[in-house]
């Protein structure tokens, strides 16, 4: 009889919370944690075979720890994410792996999709790299590394055959692999939480986004619901949907709400404010919608028309304003240090966000991404104010800090939280998950 092969999923060790999946990475504290969502996705493409699953983020291991119980495993095929936000200790990482192993490394990640002939150039213990993690023939690849014609992953023998359909499905992930307890949002009240998506890519094209160069595709209602079914007997208590512009296609959306509605379970989703709409947001709501994240960016029109997110101030007022109406919860997004920004800039965002009230507030510092418009332009020195010169990345730091602060120690703020919880313990809990949004 045939052994199976031994694959590892692997989320590599770093010295703090990072997130490295759907190609979007940033570090974070360690209560915002959710499922390593390229991992899971592939599994269900690998799961005849020995899947096991290794997140180095979720368990904490130093990296010490993570090579010994790697050489310990001994995979034929260890399956890696990558991200920006970590390269240079995930690559040490993997080839000290390769190293100590004589498994076959097939990486993904942000950096990957973007740069894989660099990768594959530099780096010759890396044997290939996923560019679509939910359309590909990796079992293919698997099978015969040989190959030539393969899609959406790419070797050095093999062409660079990408497809996007305009339909997906993926086959229905391993899940009792991934259902652990510490996967948590700051805003969630229920856990375990579920992570998955119901589209690819995204139909806008901001400057400062990876997804500007990641063209649009649905999955098909029918495979999304097998997938929910399947979740039911894991007894996950909440859903959080990584899509980049959750419902952009109001017929799809349609279908996806109707279907997500029978779980009768509640879930977050990131989209934009011209996408939702007050009848959008209503039928949502009636669909289990909890927390809505939108990216606001800055308080400035003109910015934000820059780098392609054309949305009126006023869109996003009357966006929050029905959120509220219908009490559904809100995470603002927004960037300080566009390289045109000054002080005045800031402070309109600042003005802007008080304007807006937000139920939480993710502040965050422009680091340019592989792959988009921005990505050579240099963040290290923003020129906040002409009239003092240039001010460091770490002065910019603390006036992004301040600005969390301010908003979370408002007066205001603490009395609204307050008023809509049952006693301060869970007031407590709640900022100290709400402030971990930011990092």
């Amino acid at each position: 009889m045939k052994t199976k092969k031994k694959i590892l999923l692997l989320n590599p060790p770093f010295n703090r919370s990072v997130q490295r999946d759907y190609y979007c990475s940033h570090t974070t504290k360690s209560s915002y944690l959710w499922q390593p969502l390229d991992l899971q996705i592939l599994s269900g493409f690998l799961k005849e075979y020995n899947i096991i699953l290794y997140d180095c983020i979720y368990n904490k291991h130093h990296k010490h720890k993570a090579l010994s119980n790697i050489k310990n495993l001994s995979p034929d095929i260890i399956i890696s994410q990558t991200a920006s936000a970590s390269l240079n200790s995930d690559f040490d990482f993997l080839k000290k792996i390769s190293i100590i192993c004589k498994s076959k490394i097939i990486v993904t990640g942000d950096i990957v999709r973007s740069n894989f002939k660099e990768i594959l150039n530099k780096h010759n213990f890396i044997n290939a790299c996923i560019t679509n993690i939910c359309h590909n023939n990796i079992k293919d690849y698997i099978e015969n590394n040989n190959i030539v014609n393969l899609f959406n992953i790419i070797t050095r023998n093999s062409a660079n055959i990408e497809e996007i359909p305009s339909i997906f499905s993926i086959p229905k992930p391993k899940i009792s692999l991934f259902n652990k307890k510490n996967y948590n949002l700051p805003y969630t009240y229920k856990s375990p939480i579920y992570t998955t998506l119901t589209t690819y890519g995204c139909p806008f094209a901001c400057k400062y986004c990876h997804f500007e160069n990641i063209n649009p595709s649905l999955r098909n209602p029918s495979n999304f619901a097998l997938e929910l079914k399947n979740i039911k007997k894991f007894n996950f208590q909440y859903i959080h949907f990584r899509d980049q512009t959750f419902g952009y296609n109001k017929e799809h959306l349609t279908e996806i709400a109707q279907i997500i509605k029978k779980t009768n379970l509640p879930y977050t989703i990131y989209s934009r404010a011209d996408v939702m709409d007050f009848k959008t947001l209503k039928m949502l709501k009636k669909s289990g919608l909890h927390t809505i994240e939108v990216g606001v960016e800055s308080g400035s029109f003109s910015t934000r028309s820059k780098y392609g997110k054309i949305i009126q101030n006023q869109t996003y007022i009357d966006f929050f304003d029905n959120c509220r109406k219908l009490k559904i919860n809100t995470v603002g997004i927004f960037i300080i240090g566009f390289k045109e920004e000054n002080l005045t800039h800031i402070k309109k965002t600042e003005t802007f966000i008080h304007k807006l009230k937000p139920d939480y507030l993710s502040l965050n510092i422009l680091i340019p991404k592989h792959g988009t418009t921005i990505e050579n332009k240099n963040s290290s020195k923003i020129d906040l104010d002409p009239t003092k010169g240039l001010i460091t990345q770490k002065k910019l730091q603390k006036i992004q800090s301040n600005i969390m602060h301010e908003f979370y120690l408002s007066p205001k703020y603490i009395f609204n939280k307050i008023k809509n919880l049952e006693n301060l313990q869970d007031f407590l809990h709640l900022y100290k998950n709400a402030t971990s949004i930011n990092k």
